[in-house]
């Protein structure tokens, strides 16, 4: 459709817009056109002919799997370039938007109160989201494409809310705990957006582990006391 990155969701509750859902159904074709292509040479070449394969006959397959690499990777990268891409830069700037509502206080409250109840951060902004998200967007995605843009959400969003907790101030034991608490239900929100997205992998494993290296850093900052001692 072209739309971009602005015209992705709607701005009053993130839902996808007509130009992505559309763009969702492209996407679907593009992905079973690519299974198509993939499954050609052996399908030609191959399992008519089974148990009797000859050595041409694999020579043919795999001379047929080489001459449709340079349009297995076209479709990738079309898909991409016009709709995960512009989908992912969407979503990241709605979860950046979210996270730095962080700064409006929800700590400095609790510091003051150590005995406030009430879901704590992540709870309250974080895991609804993310739920959200795995429900309106990766649900409509093929298993393929729907695991890379879980994989993107959850680096970006890793790297940001280390980011923005790591600014919070004042570090009263009370919010030490809390954070604690909600770096927990992170996570915990990023795993289940991972198996929504039919992402294999683990969290830990995301972007070579380094942004999950970050996440667990953070929780051993929050306690440090180096500089005391």
């Amino acid at each position: 459709s072209n739309a971009g990155e602005d015209a992705c969701l709607d701005p009053k509750n993130g839902s996808p817009t007509e130009a992505l859902l559309h763009d969702m159904k492209v996407a679907k074709i593009m992905n079973a056109m690519a299974e198509s292509l993939l499954s050609a040479p052996d399908k030609v070449f191959l399992e008519p002919y089974r148990p009797a394969v000859t050595a041409k006959l694999e020579e043919a397959a795999a001379m047929c799997e080489q001459a449709l690499q340079s349009g297995l990777q076209e479709i990738d990268k079309f898909v991409q370039t016009q709709i995960l891409g512009p989908l992912c830069r969407a979503l990241c700037k709605r979860i950046a938007t979210t996270i730095g509502k962080i700064h409006y206080g929800s700590y400095l409250q609790e510091s003051t109160d150590p005995d406030a109840e009430g879901p704590l951060f992540a709870q309250k902004y974080l895991s609804d989201l993310y739920e959200k998200l795995g429900e309106a967007h990766l649900s409509k995605l093929p298993q393929k494409y729907a695991a890379y843009v879980a994989s993107t959400i959850a680096t970006f969003s890793i790297y940001t809310f280390v980011s923005n907790i790591s600014l919070i101030r004042p570090l009263a034991e009370s919010t030490r705990l809390h954070l604690t608490q909600d770096l927990a239900d992170f996570e915990l929100s990023l795993e289940q957006l991972m198996v929504k997205g039919g992402q294999s992998k683990h969290l830990s494993e995301v972007g070579n582990g380094k942004p999950y290296a970050e996440l667990r850093a953070v929780r051993q900052m929050l306690f440090w006391t180096g500089l005391d001692d």
